[in-house]
């Protein structure tokens, strides 16, 4: 696991490295939660001024993705599933597209039953630069005004979000 982790943490920084060279952001690796598999992810971070990145891979749901967050002082906002200012890939996509989605490699990343994790598992384990590439893209065509420091469409991204737990557990 050591060294796919690692694999992870070297991949995600070349294919979003153009944040580093091209819009100057700083970046940082971490593996979070190492000791408690459910709650483990490996992350790699990119910070400007006004605006967090995070290629993350979320161990037990076997989910690549991206997130954005406005920064509070420089950081990433503390208790992010309820902070307003944090948004995902996938949903940011959802919205921008009305629902019709995007190419994504890793697909249904919200749906955590046990047949679709372990599809998501074979991608990354089969694929990890491709899926790592695609995101990479996805975000150079969607997130580049986020990039830039605009995060007006993070309310609407948002809300969005909210709608849909609601009604995936109502």
């Amino acid at each position: 696991m050591v060294e796919t982790v690692e694999k992870f943490l070297l991949e995600a920084t070349k294919a979003f490295s153009f944040l580093e060279n091209k819009y100057g952001f700083k970046v940082s690796t971490d593996l979070q939660s190492p000791n408690y598999f459910p709650d483990s992810e490996a992350v790699v971070s990119y910070c400007s001024s006004k605006i967090g990145i995070k290629v993350f891979w979320y161990f037990a749901s076997a989910v690549i993705g991206v997130a954005f967050a406005e920064l509070e002082d420089g950081k990433f906002p503390n208790n992010q599933s309820k902070d307003k200012s944090i948004i995902n890939i996938y949903t940011l996509v959802d919205v921008i597209n009305q629902g019709k989605g995007d190419t994504f490699l890793l697909k249904d990343t919200s749906d955590t039953t046990i047949s679709k994790i372990k599809r998501r598992e074979k991608i990354i384990n089969e694929d990890m630069r491709g899926v790592l590439d695609n995101l990479s893209l996805i975000v150079k065509k969607y997130a580049i005004n986020i990039i830039n420091g605009d995060t007006s469409i993070f309310s609407i991204v948002k809300k969005y979000q909210e709608e849909l737990i609601k009604r995936r557990y109502s």
